[in-house]
């Protein structure tokens, strides 16, 4: 595991002095994104990937943000049909969080769902 370490130190070491010279002036700006290794099965669902700040100012303090920042506000009253139109193109929660926990309570909840439907009766339309 410490070779591992001593890579990684490596590669973001030569990144930040590579990005350093006059070609690639930053200012001491510098964000690298990295790709985890998918180690377990939420991190490989959710596409993991982590981010080294050469400095300590957040993302969206940074002059250039927004060449690659974005910022989505959702109304409060949209969440519903959001939640519902995502559910009805297959995203679950199950599906982001894959453990036995999410998995039941999704199972748990379809199952539900069902029940009230049926006892319900039919719709008229």
């Amino acid at each position: 595991m410490s070779g591992d370490v001593e890579d990684v130190k490596d590669l973001v070491s030569n990144a930040f002095e590579r990005a350093g010279d006059s070609k690639n002036s930053h200012d001491g700006n510098l964000v690298v994104a990295v790709r985890g290794e998918e180690i377990d099965l939420r991190m490989l669902v959710q596409q993991g990937a982590y981010t080294i700040h050469g400095s300590d100012r957040p993302l969206q303090q940074e002059p250039k943000r927004d060449a690659f920042l974005k910022r989505f506000v959702l109304p409060a009253c949209a969440k519903r049909r959001i939640a519902q139109d995502l559910e009805l193109l297959g995203a679950r929660k199950h599906n982001l969080f894959p453990d036995l926990e999410h998995l039941a309570a999704g199972i748990k909840r379809e199952w539900l769902e069902i029940a009230n439907r049926n006892t319900q009766g039919p719709t008229r339309q």
